[in-house]
């Protein structure tokens, strides 16, 4: 199967799932069966290998093979992972206001009971030092709203392989 190559990286709350749903409608695009394939952003995941990701593919002879993952901006190592994987890879990020971001990722947190409803949003800034020590991916994308926001720390990774 020919590789994937095109991939949606975030901002997460930033428009993704509408881009996604377009690029899906779309003849020449073949996108993943679901909007994001966690695999170059869970460990797990990614140890299943190619065989695994590509499994989400039903038509790959479309000219482009398309994906998401909005984990995948805040993830140091995922720009690495995917330039192995594709040196080719066209890399889209979807990026809102900082600030309106954030507080849009604390409610969606909130609402999908990720963070406790009576936590407010300054609170939540408290803690994110603590989380960003566990490493946790899914942790660091649905509790982190602040750090999710800081875009040049993120993309500065993503530029020294894209």
């Amino acid at each position: 199967m020919k590789k994937v190559n095109v991939l949606i990286i975030g901002a997460g709350r930033s428009g993704t799932t509408s881009l996604y749903h377009y690029m899906k409608d779309h003849n020449d695009i073949c996108f993943s069966s679901i909007k994001e394939v966690h695999f170059f952003s869970i460990k797990d995941l990614y140890k299943r290998g190619e065989e695994y990701y590509h499994y989400f593919f039903n038509n790959p002879g479309k000219k482009i093979l398309a994906s998401a993952d909005t984990y995948l901006l805040v993830d140091k190592k995922a720009p690495k992972k995917i330039f192995s994987y594709n040196p080719e890879m066209k890399i889209v990020v979807l990026l809102r206001d900082p600030v309106d971001r954030a507080y849009s990722s604390y409610q969606y947190s909130i609402n999908n009971g990720y963070e406790n409803k009576n936590t407010d949003f300054l609170q939540t800034l408290e803690h994110e030092k603590e989380i960003l020590t566990k490493n946790n991916i899914i942790q660091i994308n649905n509790l982190c709203h602040f750090y999710g926001s800081l875009y040049y720390t993120h993309l500065r990774y993503w530029m020294q392989y894209f």
